[in-house]
């Protein structure tokens, strides 16, 4: 997912009948081990969400157990040959396999690196696939500058790489997510959206498991995840805060559901006056998850933007395009290099183009030029396109890929007095809004 915190950083609850002298606890199986429950009047996800629509789930079940709803998150994002860890105090060593610690590291930098069949922490070596470092107080160690909670997971690889997995409490990690992902000026009731669509996409990803190993990235291509602080040169900058804690028990267990299931809800940081249709940049998406309008965003940076390129390096810079099955041949002056838009025919759509070069010509859409052209220098791949004679003119809307909840839009909504619930609903609009709750 394509988001800048820069660019990024209700009244929720439900009611269910209570019957005097009872809590309401409605099982539906919507996850092993889960149950959407009316919690006490005291708890604050009561006043969250005004009505609860309730759809037996027929979906692979989550683990069922509370420790079983730790989240993996992959700290490199590819495997590493050394790391150096700062631990904050006295952290213990697990080995896989085993239940009893087996070491103890005290406080200080502490170098690791593998051999084919062992880790080597400092001077000390340990013959092990994994190794589980669990600091005595969270947060308690600090990797690429990022501090953490939880606990530090190594995994070896038969190449001599290792991947770094932090494992922690799901409420725990959102608690980061919600701050590394939108600032703290945003409205409650925007910030509790985004809550509700983080936990909504962690859970889908440790639902899945296609990782034996981690479930999710620290970076965009999951969830921005921050840790518990970091440092940016000399200074510490806080990766959640008490108002993001806040924001997350607001909103614990709440989630989105397609038809009983959960799903991966896509959101990005500005889709720049209408919402991106799934289907056209991801293909796991809902078939109802279609573009709708938006121009609550309209005070983001981004929300219009241009980009130039000279003519001559365009074309050669996209002349690999033509490659695809898509291009033919039959251009009758083999000099022509020309880029043309394809009129859309619905809201929604990603822009198409006709590309023609070198005596080929090939349908290519946005997604294609922003891949080849750069992230950096196209926000999203929502823009049209005007040759001149010696450049060509991009005029874009919004950052990011455009699908699901726009960020943007949610502040929007909020400072409207817009609801977290009805912000949800209008960016999924076929989506079930529950609470779930681990059973006890």
């Amino acid at each position: 997912m394509s988001r800048d915190r820069s660019a990024v950083h209700s009244s929720i609850g439900y009611r269910l009948a209570q019957r005097v002298g009872l809590m309401l606890v409605i099982v539906v199986g919507l996850v092993t081990g889960w149950s959407v429950v009316h919690r006490g009047p005291n708890e604050t996800s009561r006043e969250l969400l005004p009505e609860l629509q309730i759809r037996r789930a027929n979906q692979t079940p989550l683990p069922a157990t509370r420790a079983d709803f730790d989240v993996r998150v992959v700290l490199t994002h590819d495997a590493v040959r050394e790391l150096n860890v700062e631990i904050d105090g006295p952290c213990d060593i697990y080995l896989s396999g085993q239940r009893e610690k087996f070491n103890r590291l005290p406080r200080g930098t502490v170098k690791m690196t593998t051999t084919r069949t062992e880790f080597k922490l400092g001077d000390q070596t340990y013959r092990a696939s994994q190794i589980e470092l669990v600091p005595v107080r969270s947060p308690g160690f600090w990797v690429n500058d990022h501090q953490y909670r939880g606990r530090l997971r190594l995994i070896r690889r038969p190449d001599q790489t290792f991947l770094a997995v932090n494992v922690l409490p799901l409420e725990e990690y959102l608690a980061s997510v919600v701050d590394s992902e939108m600032p703290k000026a945003f409205p409650p009731a925007a910030r509790q959206a985004q809550a509700v669509v983080a936990r909504t996409f962690a859970l889908y990803q440790i639902q899945q498991r296609r990782s034996d190993l981690f479930d999710v990235y620290a970076s965009v291509q999951s969830q921005k995840y921050l840790g518990f602080q970091y440092r940016d040169g000399q200074r510490r900058l806080a990766g959640e805060s008490e108002e993001s804690r806040q924001i997350v028990e607001q909103t614990r267990g709440m989630v989105c559901l397609d038809r009983g299931r959960l799903f991966r809800t896509y959101y990005s940081a500005v889709c720049g006056g209408s919402t991106t249709s799934g289907r056209e940049v991801f293909p796991d998406t809902p078939t109802w998850l279609t573009g709708v309008s938006c121009n609550w965003c309209s005070a983001a940076d981004r929300y219009r933007w241009s980009a130039e390129f000279e003519r001559k390096d365009f074309f050669q810079r996209t002349a690999s395009l033509l490659e695809s099955n898509r291009a033919n041949t039959g251009i009758a002056d083999r000099r022509v290099s020309n880029i043309e838009s394809i009129p859309l025919k619905q809201l929604g759509l990603i822009p198409t183009f006709f590309l023609t070069n070198q005596g080929k010509r090939a349908v290519v859409s946005g997604i294609d030029l922003r891949n080849q052209l750069g992230t950096s220098k196209l926000y999203s791949p929502k823009f049209s396109i005007e040759p001149t004679s010696t450049q060509i003119h991009l005029r874009g809307s919004g950052h990011g890929h455009g699908v699901g909840l726009c960020q943007w839009g949610a502040r929007g909504q909020a400072l409207e007095k817009k609801s977290c619930v009805e912000i949800l609903r209008y960016y999924y609009p076929r989506a079930d809004i529950v609470v779930l709750d681990p059973g006890r």
